[in-house]
């Protein structure tokens, strides 16, 4: 099964991804910090990662550079969610803007059907040929009334 990082202080954030990543057919789990993520990502296989840049600490920013610069790491693509506009992310961020923005940005609040397209679009190589797994379906209308995040 596919696996996702969901990085993120907001422990209610990182639920509510684990639930819409879930029923879209993959397996979560979650950091609370950079420094946990970079443990996680010591000990287990991970296929994507999903983060958000405004975290306190070792920032966004940082991170996704710490992560450029390991040769195994940097291959795992990497799913970006914000409260902000890229646009205004510090300047210390706009190399990252530049190089993901728009296709790997999410825009908090967020749709579930939008993280889970976005999740498939990155994954397509992979799922197509290490996995050989079938698109999975997903019902938007779920039973969790997430359209208030639309």
């Amino acid at each position: 099964m596919t696996k996702v990082l969901c990085v993120n202080n907001d422990k209610s954030i990182c639920d509510l991804l684990r639930v819409i990543l879930m029923r879209g057919g993959y397996e979560c789990t979650d950091a609370s910090s950079s420094r946990q993520a970079l443990e996680i990502l010591q000990t287990q296989a991970i296929d994507l990662i999903i983060q958000n840049l405004c975290r306190p600490g070792m920032d966004g920013c940082k991170f996704y550079t710490r992560l450029q610069q390991d040769q195994h790491l940097a291959t795992i693509p990497i799913l970006i969610i914000t409260p902000l506009h890229p646009l205004d992310l510090s300047s210390k961020c706009q190399a990252l803007v530049k190089k993901l923005y728009p296709h790997n940005f999410i825009s908090m609040p967020f749709c579930p059907q939008t993280i889970i397209t976005k999740v498939q679009t990155q994954l397509q190589p992979t799922r197509n040929s290490a996995h050989n797994t079938s698109s999975s379906s997903y019902n938007i209308d779920l039973p969790l009334k997430m359209a208030s995040f639309c």
